[in-house]
Order: C-alpha cells, then structure tokens, then sequence
C-alpha cells in the first residue's frame, strides 16, 4: 500500500514503515508499488524518490518492486534505477488498454531482459487490470526462453494456479482464500492485495501446512478475504486502515475512500453497513436500532431528514457538530389522543406546577423592582406577606444555615455584600432575599480563647509537613527497591494490594475510590480521608468493563428511557398531541 500526504504526494516515510510493518507480521516480504500500491497513479519521480529511501529498510533484501508502467521504456528506466539501489526482484504486468496475444506479450519481456539481463522477474497475470490473461503455454514459453530471469507468476486470473507445473518455478495466487488449496497442489504461497490486513492469519495457515499441523485458522482467513471482496479492494484497505490512523483515507482519484451510503445504495444490508462503518458503541451491535422516539428527542437535522422519509427508507448522510448519521426508518407509530379523564390528574398536577412557578417568578420580579428602588427588607416581606426571620452571627469556617446552598454562603462572606442592602437569590425552585446587619472585621484575640484552635491548627500543618516528607522518603524507596525497609520502619504506616476494585467498592473510604477512579494507570496519588488517614496509592492497570456490564448498562439505559415522561404542561395541551408521531430507527453514527 502506498500512503499518501494531505496533498496527495507519496509520503515516503509512512509508506515503508506500512511495508515493514507487513513484513513484521509474517509476510516473507513486500511488492513496492503494485496495483494495490496505486502504482499506475503515481508519477515515476515519486516512485523514485522512494527507492532512494527504501535502500536504508531494515527489510531491503525482501522486497519486490512493481513497476505499474505502460511504457517499456519507462519499465526499463526504472528497473535500471532499481538495479543501481540494489533491488533486482520485479513484479511486471503486461501494458494496458491495448488488444494482443501471447506472441506479443513474449516479445515485450524478451525487450526487458535483452537490457535488463541479470534482473528477476515475477510475471503478473491480472486480466481484469490489464486486459491480457497468461496462458500456460506462453509462461513455459518465457520460463524455457530465459530460465534465470522469470523465476514466478502473481495468478490473479486464476486459470494456472491449478494446473501449470514447472521447475523451480514459483505460482502464486493471488488471493488468501486460494492459499491453501494451492499449497497442497504445490504452489509457493501467495502474493495478495488482502494481506496487508491478513499477514498474521496467512503466514499461520502456511507454517502450519509446511509443518504438517492441522488447519485451525485458515476459514477465518478466507472469511476476512471474502469480506474485502465485497468491495473495491484499495478502497476497502484504506477504509480499514484508517480507522486506526487517518492519513489512510488519501487516494488518488479515480479511488476514494468507502462511503457507507454507497454501498447502501449497492444492496448491503443495513446491519452489515452498521457493523463495518458506525462507531457508536450503544448501538452497533444491534444494527444501529434506536428503539421508539418521539420526535421532541431528535437533533433538529434529524427531524428535517425524517419529514420525507417512509417506511425502510434511508437517509442521506445527515451531518452534525461532531458526527454524520445515516437513518432508516423502520417503523412508523401515530400518536395516540388520550381521553380527558385518563390526563385530568396529570393536567391538573403540571397546571399547579406551572402556575406555582410563574407566581414565584412575579415574586421575584417584584422583589427585584423594590430592592432596585432601595426599599428596605422589611418593606420587601411585608410586600409579598412573607415573615423575616433573623440569625444569629455567622462564620467562613463553620457556616451552618438553614438553606444548604454554597450560593447563600457566597454572598454572605463576598467583599462586595454591603450591610442593610437586600439582595434575592434566585435557588431554581425558591427564592430567598438576605440583607447583612452587621459585618464582624477580625480582631486580634487573647491567647487563652484561641490556644486550642492554634494548637490543633499548628499540628494539622505539622501532619502535612510529615505527610510530604514520608511520601518523598516513599518515591526514594521505590526508586532505590527498599520499599519493605521503608514500611518496617514506621509502625504507623501499612501497606495492602487490591486487585479489581470497583467503583463502589467498600474495601476503601468512597473519597480514596473516586480520587482513584480519576487517576491514570502508572501514577500515585495521595488523599487525604475524612478520617485523618492518609491514603497514597499507586494505580497498576484499570480493566476495561465487561461485555456482560455493558450489556447490563445498555438494559438500563432503555428502561430508564422507556419510562421517559413529559413534564411540561405544553406537551399536554399543545396540538403537538395530535400532530407528533413516533418512530422507529436505525442509526449509524461515523
């Protein structure tokens, strides 16, 4: 495969790093610019340019250089380029577009090796490519012609793979699901498009067949190929290699990436679509179904999408902030009205709650008009008949009031609150209104009145200060591997392991858990408990939930939703009742 930059040149780098990479995972070795390389796209001086580079591989004896050239003389010249880098292997295919036969094809590489006469060369049979198929008097015709110099055929036609039989000779098929079944009718192996993603299961099923074991994964490999087969290959590499990493996704026109709409429209199934291109992780494994929605929960795109939409239509691509959907519409359910008297309670319950909120919110209009006009608070509570109630000093340190809310401590201790100046504060489902009488500046007080507060203040400091030095005394040990003199040294300190602790676990304080549960693999972290214990813990691993939790969690999240119930009084009594209606859908978010 031949990677390219955002500008479409060769990205020499990224490209025999991919090459190596197939090596790694078992290929015997890499055909540089082949079909699947797009090799008849790029232009010779990239090609190259890449050559140059490819000399300082770690993998440089095992590579084969496609040529992907029309022009004799441009194959020669490139093969004269390769030669003087060091690479002597070709993988050649016969010139495109024009009509001929074996005659001609025999004379075009008896034009090669006449210049090019210590080179190899591995013939290429691909009719659907290049127009020409080999037949196998033409290869015996080449092979007993110039014995050294063709030394294999790539079969991607598949009419000699079977049947042509010549020594020290190597056929290679070019598909994973012709492996085996050529291995055993005495082929060398393959040289296929596909093993960019199938080198380890193809190399597997090859050593296991030269080392007489039995065959445990060569259906896989064959099911992985059929797949591919579903769709152009190139555009189905890049496809899959770019959900690891982006840069995949460039190719040069006439190519393109897969589009999930397209091959909707070419008959795949849905579920199969969902399954190859959704990254939603709550609906992929189930063909992307929503379940039933009403259409107040759609994304307002989403609704125009499905304003036109029937039965099993799809949509097209329907592009949001940070994700495209594809939706099919799988059922279509009216909206039933109703009776009165089933909704009177109901109706009569949202009605108090609305009425009871819009009162509030004319109080509060009210009281802000009176505290902009500088009434007093007296003035405010005698307006709304309310009764003002007082308390008695308070301080930062241990604030208790009868409202628990941090926006009532907030304005109470803000240097901005002013004495006898009413303020409201607005608590979502209450109102109250506070105005300071007075404002206590601190004063300097005798010893004896605060000797216990500075004590147990002075030995909270003194507990920080020991706690840094023992966790510095802590991160030496484990540098120095001294950890278990460092424990026998303090009798105060223990040391415990706990292995696949949950989120509620009881086995530590709950603030020990959620500090844990926010910390990254590899790293401590120390916290301080309600106790006065202290805590420091050095997180090893997080496993990742189990199919069966996430299952479970998915359970839940449709019943919570399925138990959804409108409370707004305007979805009761607004016509949407009559006119809303509930849909089924597939959803396949990419």
């Amino acid at each position: 495969m031949s990677i390219l930059n955002d500008d479409l040149t060769l990205d020499i780098k990224k490209t025999i790093l991919h090459a190596e990479m197939v090596i790694d995972n078992g290929c015997h070795g890499a055909a540089i610019f082949g079909s699947t390389g797009q090799a008849q796209l790029i232009p010779v001086s990239e090609k190259i340019n890449l050559l140059n580079h490819l000399t300082s591989s770690k993998h440089k004896e095992k590579y084969i250089i496609g040529t992907g050239l029309n022009s004799l003389g441009e194959t020669i010249n490139l093969m004269r380029v390769s030669k003087s880098l060091g690479f002597n292997r070709f993988l050649i295919m016969p010139p495109a577009y024009y009509k001929y036969g074996d005659k001609e094809v025999i004379e075009f590489y008896s034009k090669i090796v006449e210049v090019i006469s210590d080179c190899e060369i591995v013939l290429y049979n691909f009719e659907k490519l290049c127009g020409y198929k080999f037949s196998i008097e033409c290869v015996e015709e080449l092979v007993k012609k110039y014995p050294k110099n063709i030394i294999g055929v790539k079969d991607s036609s598949y009419n000699l793979f079977e049947n042509l039989k010549i020594d020290n000779f190597s056929v290679l098929p070019g598909s994973e699901s012709k492996l085996f079944k050529g291995l055993q009718l005495g082929c060398s192996g393959i040289i296929t498009a596909t093993c960019n993603a199938t080198s380890l299961l193809a190399r597997k099923v090859y050593d296991d067949f030269n080392d007489g074991q039995d065959q445990t994964v060569n259906q896989n490999l064959c099911d992985v190929r059929a797949e591919f087969e579903k769709y152009n290959l190139i555009s189905g590499l890049h496809t899959y290699f770019s959900k690891k990493e982006i840069y995949y996704k460039n190719l040069l026109p006439p190519l393109s990436i897969l589009n999930a709409k397209d091959e909707l429209n070419k008959g795949i199934s849905f579920d199969d679509v969902v399954m190859a291109y959704s990254d939603d992780i709550v609906s992929k494994d189930s063909g992307g179904d929503l379940e039933y929605f009403d259409a107040d929960i759609f994304p307002q795109e989403f609704g125009g999408a499905l304003e036109s939409m029937n039965v099993n239509d799809v949509s097209n691509i329907i592009e949001l902030d940070d994700t495209f959907h594809i939706l099919k519409m799988t059922e279509f359910n009216e909206a039933e009205v109703m009776p009165l008297e089933e909704m009177r309670d109901e109706i009569v319950n949202d009605l108090i709650n609305s009425e009871s909120i819009a009162l509030m919110n004319d109080d509060y209009d009210l009281i802000d008009q009176m505290i902009f006009s500088n009434e007093s608070i007296d003035s405010v509570s005698q307006s709304i008949s309310k009764t003002l109630g007082e308390a008695s000093a308070k301080v930062a340190s241990n604030f208790n009031f009868e409202i628990d809310d941090f926006r009532v401590k907030d304005f109470v201790f803000s240097p901005d609150s002013e004495i006898d100046v009413p303020v409201a504060i607005n608590l979502d489902n209450s109102i109250i209104v506070i105005s300071l009488t007075a404002i206590i500046e601190p004063v300097l007080q005798d010893f004896d009145e605060v000797a216990d507060e500075a004590n147990e203040l002075l030995s909270n400091n003194k507990t920080v200060e020991k706690t840094n030095l023992l966790v510095s005394e802590l991160d030496k040990a484990k540098e120095e591997n001294t950890l278990q003199s460092f424990f026998d040294a303090y009798d105060f300190i223990s040391e415990e392991s706990f292995v696949e602790v949950k989120r509620y676990s009881s086995l530590l304080p709950q603030e020990v858990i959620s500090e844990v549960f926010k910390t990254a693999p590899g790293n401590s972290v120390t916290i301080n408990t309600q106790s006065g214990d202290v805590y420091i813990v050095d997180l090893l691993s997080f496993n990742k939930p189990s199919l069966e939790s996430i299952d479970t969690l998915y359970d839940q999240y449709n019943n919570f939703s399925e138990e959804r119930v409108a409370t707004g009084i305007s979805l009761i009594v607004n016509e949407d009742i009559f006119e809303s209606a509930r849909v089924n859908l597939n959803n396949m978010v990419f």
